[in-house]
């Protein structure tokens, strides 16, 4: 079965890993290839088990891309056309609609209901494809109820990590009186690192023996810098840059935090907790389908510092409550968001879609033959 994978590009993100998993952890009888519509990206470079393409596509819309599109899956002889987040769902579908070929989109975001383009463009890009699959319910409630996709096209399927990869807890670790509190995301606007900054001050007034490690780069660094040293918590905050070991980090963390806006299914989050680490983390997307509140970390409401310092405090007292709610949460990623579980739901999907596609043209050519 020859797939083809349309992202804009594999730069460092969660869409972009996840994407690379798919393909890493697919069954024997997938043959993938990856279509970047504009550079293949840092994630691509130094990749050669894996086809990847890139398309150059500069600033503004493309008209050409869709018959290279068509051509290329042509070529290459693809069943099915799976796209990721809004881009490459525009360009695939169409590209989809004009070549015959059964496009499935996977809606990565949360798309605000405020962004009235991006929800129209949705829905006309949904109506092209066979299946929209989300990767939270959260998620699928903005498809159905506020972009008007037919409940019977969407699906979900959570996003899945390679739970190999990451160590669980070390109990050595939360004995320490120390307590290191990190979190592992770009720095922009969506995450909302300043409500995250201010529910640490708030925790400094009965726990001072902590640092804030803020793992990834990105355009409010400078900004967050000078807001660390407003709030007067500058010598417990470290902004660590862009890292390539993660999983090292995240050995190294007590608690894991994430104040987030918006979200659709966080991989860093599931990443944390397969390392055993008790999570704070906000009530938006699908962030309270992966974390069981009160039992492998909280759930508080987005942009409440006091909220969230409340339970950063709360764990920071208790090593015991830590180990415990790290060793649930590394239970559960184990359960429910293996990546070896999410590959095969995505192929089980392929399967069904290009199966119909195929008796259907089966069933066509019989009744042409009477």
């Amino acid at each position: 079965m020859n797939i083809l994978h349309i992202v804009l590009g594999l730069n460092i993100g969660g869409l972009e890993r996840l994407v690379l998993d798919l393909v890493r952890f697919r069954s024997r009888d997938i043959n993938p290839t990856i279509l970047c519509l504009e550079k293949k990206g840092p994630l691509g470079e130094g990749i050669n088990d894996i086809r990847i393409m890139e398309l150059g596509k500069k600033d503004g819309f493309d008209w050409k891309l869709f018959t290279r599109i068509r051509d290329i899956a042509k070529e290459g002889r693809i069943d099915l056309i799976h796209t990721h987040n809004q881009a490459a769902h525009i360009y695939g579908s169409i590209a989809g609609l004009i070549s015959g070929i059964p496009v499935v989109h996977t809606k990565h975001g949360r798309n605000r209901s405020e962004d009235r383009k991006a929800t129209c463009l949705n829905r006309l890009c949904s109506m092209l494809s066979r299946k929209v699959v989300t990767v939270s319910v959260d998620s699928a409630q903005v498809s159905t109820v506020i972009e008007n996709v037919p409940a019977h096209k969407v699906t979900t399927i959570h996003n899945g990590i390679d739970i190999d990869a990451f160590s669980s807890l070390s109990p050595s670790r939360s004995a320490s009186p120390a307590v290191n509190i990190g979190i592992v995301a770009r720095l922009v606007p969506d995450k909302d690192h300043l409500t995250l900054l201010r529910s640490c001050k708030i925790l400094a007034r009965d726990f001072s023996n902590f640092t804030l490690f803020l793992v990834g780069d990105g355009p409010l660094r400078e900004g967050l810098q000078a807001a660390a040293v407003e709030l007067g918590i500058a010598r417990n905050v470290r902004f660590m840059g862009f890292r390539h070991d993660v999983a090292t980090l995240l050995r190294s963390f007590d608690i894991f935090a994430l104040s987030s806006v918006t979200e659709g299914l966080s991989l860093t989050l599931l990443e944390a907790m397969a390392s055993g680490i008790p999570i704070v983390a906000t009530d938006v997307g699908g962030n309270s389908e992966v974390v069981v509140h009160g039992k492998t970390g909280f759930i508080v409401p987005a942009q409440s510092p006091e909220a969230f310092a409340d339970k950063l405090l709360l764990l920071s007292k208790d090593s015991k409550l830590r180990v415990q709610m790290g060793n649930a949460g590394r239970k559960r990623v184990e359960e429910k968001f293996n990546i070896r579980i999410t590959a095969k739901r995505y192929e089980a999907l392929y399967h069904e879609i290009i199966n119909t596609r195929l008796w259907r043209h089966l069933a066509l050519a019989a009744k042409s033959k009477h």
